[in-house]
């Protein structure tokens, strides 16, 4: 083999040198890239946790609403068979007082005015029904339409 020159040999040298600078900076950025992809990874399950814990509460925030309307139409149901049973007894009373007073009076006038009565009665009745009904109803679509517009 020939002698190589100084020359030759000081561009080897020259190269050997520029190469082992290009390991260790690639050596360098690989290890940056390592770093930055394990930071963005955990970034990343951070916000996995987060999300869950977010749906979690919002599961928990949509179910406790729910059991509040439920006693909340619970409640008006007892209320609107509380006022239900109070106009049936009031009626009732008031049926047994007119019967009373009928039976003072003629027969004939007795049962037409009876008939009357009960007539108004179970149309005032029936009023009274279809408007807490009627009440019942629009409460329960507002509920509703704010629990679409909370929801």
């Amino acid at each position: 083999m020939p002698a190589r020159t100084q020359r030759q040999v000081s561009t080897e040298a020259v190269t050997s040198a520029r190469d082992a600078r290009e390991r260790e900076r690639a050596l360098r950025l690989r290890t940056e890239a390592e770093r930055n992809t394990e930071h963005a990874d955990t970034r990343l399950d951070d916000r996995h946790e987060q999300a869950g814990r977010q749906r979690q509460q919002a599961a928990q925030r949509a179910k406790i609403k729910r059991q509040e309307a439920a006693r909340e139409e619970d409640k008006e149901k007892r209320r609107v068979a509380e006022a239900q049973s109070a106009r049936l007894e009031a009626s009732r009373r008031t049926a047994q007082r007119e019967a009373k007073v009928l039976n003072t009076r003629a027969p004939k006038e007795r049962l037409a005015t009876l008939d009357a009565k009960t007539d108004a009665l179970r149309a005032k009745e029936k009023e009274l029904t279809a408007r807490d009904e009627a009440k019942r109803l629009s409460e329960a679509a507002g509920r509703a339409k704010a629990e679409r517009k909370n929801g």
